[in-house]
């Protein structure tokens, strides 16, 4: 990976902004992130990984919402976490300090309060 995954707001702005080639930034690159990184997907089946495909929502270079509460209980804390930072982000930093859990990404600028989902502040 060639970037640090964000612990807060301001390391999120910084990483979308930069040249990362490793961040999945869209569609194509999940796509490629799932032909490629099987061992973080280990334990999940194909259902499961086109649910969460479907889920995805990028916008403006970067992850704007996901469903998250499929993978839980499929994926170690470890894989969870480091599949989460392949899309920019420290699951364990980032939820303390900005409220992105369990809210969806509705439209552009408009995160609801859904659980199980995430909102970034790219939405």
């Amino acid at each position: 990976m060639d970037f640090q995954p964000a612990r807060n707001v301001d390391e999120w702005n910084t990483l979308i902004n930069s040249d990362s080639q490793d961040l999945i930034r869209s569609m194509d690159d999940w796509n490629s992130f799932k032909n490629t990184r099987g061992d973080v997907l280990a334990g999940l089946d194909e259902e499961t990984i086109e649910t969460f495909t479907e889920e995805l929502i990028f916008n403006n270079g970067s992850l704007a919402g996901a469903r998250y509460d499929i993978l839980e209980d499929k994926l170690t804390h470890n894989q969870f976490k480091t599949l989460f930072e392949y899309f920019g982000f420290d699951i364990d930093q980032i939820f303390k300090e900005v409220d992105w859990q369990d809210y969806y990404c509705e439209g552009t600028g408009s995160c609801k309060l859904r659980s199980g989902y995430i909102c970034t502040s790219s939405c």
